[in-house]
């Protein structure tokens, strides 16, 4: 990700602008990558009037180490990817309740965690104490789709987010099926491994948002009350919904 890929995903309407910390990986960010990056996106939000969610995502760093690795680049968000415990997801929350307030332009600080169903296949929203849970691929970062009726098992309330395999082709249908709270995307807003295509990018957010957009309609309309004959009608912001 550079810092036009982050200018351009906030334009085009993404909530939240990730930074990867992992050397294995093609899209790892340096030091000074990363703080272009999260400087074009803080900037960018603050534009267009919204919470700047800029996540740091981890695949091996230390939790502790990875709280101050976001302090430091200027991420309010620390998303703890794979093998990490309740306990690191506390000790990270420890750091942030120490670091400096942010600025107006941020969201508040969170700790979210990433796991697959393969690896915690009857997992709970909440157990490990993040903020939000994100469930992806069993090999995270590959692109590689997988079956969303393992769902099922697990215990999910909102927040929490899908991933694995996501693109502008199939994110609708998948947001239909599985009624994520948000949805992830890397490798499928790439035109080649590790560089993001902005046509993507843009397609990939806005079929996404029109699907949310439909489920809570529907969702409305399925919850909103009945009426008698003669009872007056209830604007739709009386109705029973989801943001």
């Amino acid at each position: 990700t550079t810092a036009e890929d982050s200018r351009h995903a906030v334009r085009s309407g993404a909530d939240a602008v990730g930074i990867v910390h992992y050397e294995p990986s093609p899209r790892h960010a340096d030091h000074e990558q990363s703080l272009r990056v999260a400087d074009a996106a803080r900037e960018t939000f603050a534009e267009h009037q919204r919470p700047a969610h800029i996540v740091l995502v981890v695949f091996d760093t230390p939790a502790v180490a990875a709280a101050w690795d976001a302090i430091e680049i200027g991420a309010n968000v620390l998303q703890l990817h794979g093998n990490y415990s309740s306990e690191d997801v506390a000790a990270a929350r420890d750091v942030f309740d120490k670091a400096p307030e942010l600025g107006a332009e941020y969201a508040p600080r969170q700790v979210w965690w990433a796991t697959s169903l393969k690896h915690h296949p009857e997992v709970t929203s909440g157990d490990s104490g993040e903020d939000v849970l994100l469930i992806d691929a069993a090999v995270p970062g590959s692109g590689s789709t997988w079956d969303l009726a393992a769902l099922e098992n697990a215990r999910l309330v909102e927040p929490w987010l899908l991933a694995g395999g996501l693109n502008a082709q199939n994110v609708a249908q998948a947001i239909t099926d599985a009624q994520p709270w948000g949805v992830d995307v890397s490798s499928g807003v790439e035109s080649e491994r590790g560089i993001k295509s902005m046509n993507k990018i843009a397609e990939f957010i806005h079929n996404a948002k029109t699907a949310h957009a439909r489920l809570n309609a529907g969702f409305h309309a399925a919850h909103a009350p009945e009426h008698d004959a003669d009872a007056p009608e209830h604007d739709d912001d009386d109705a029973e919904g989801r943001s």
